[in-house]
């Protein structure tokens, strides 16, 4: 079963990203992984050698690198599609990132991962290891499903 929801999971929406405005014909080029990129990694390592303030910064670096810009990786031009992803996809290894995030008790950590905004840029496998959990922070913490 859990074989069968991984298979979906890979091959269903997210998993390539979504499909770019029409009107959007270039790319990544306000698109802040770059940066963020840097950010997320140097702050995560503060982190995880004890600098709580780190911590909070580690999330707000989260929180921005979730909205639509203009990010594509290579594999998401297409010729008959241009898709479009989160800036932290872009960054090496970026399920280290959401696992980090799961494991934060912070309320600011808790409330990112428990929302909605995150659970839209989960696909393939992190979607398997945290759709769920993620849900049952939201419903914890009563944040809009």
């Amino acid at each position: 079963m859990k074989f069968a929801l991984a298979i979906l999971l890979m091959f269903a929406g997210n998993a390539h990203g979504k499909t770019a405005p029409q009107e959007m014909t270039e790319f990544n080029k306000t698109c802040p992984a770059p940066t963020i990129c840097v950010e997320l990694s140097e702050s995560l390592y503060a982190c995880e050698s004890g600098e709580k303030k780190s911590c909070d910064s580690f999330v707000d670096y989260f929180k921005k690198a979730l909205p639509e810009y203009d990010c594509q990786r290579k594999l998401d031009s297409k010729q008959t599609a241009k898709y479009i992803v989160p800036a932290y996809w872009l960054c090496d290894s970026h399920d280290i990132y959401v696992n980090a995030l799961s494991k934060l008790k912070s309320k600011k950590a808790q409330r990112l991962y428990g929302s909605k905004e995150l659970r839209a840029t989960l696909d393939g496998h992190i979607a398997e290891d945290h759709l769920e959990k993620s849900k049952k922070v939201g419903r914890k913490l009563k944040l809009p499903k």
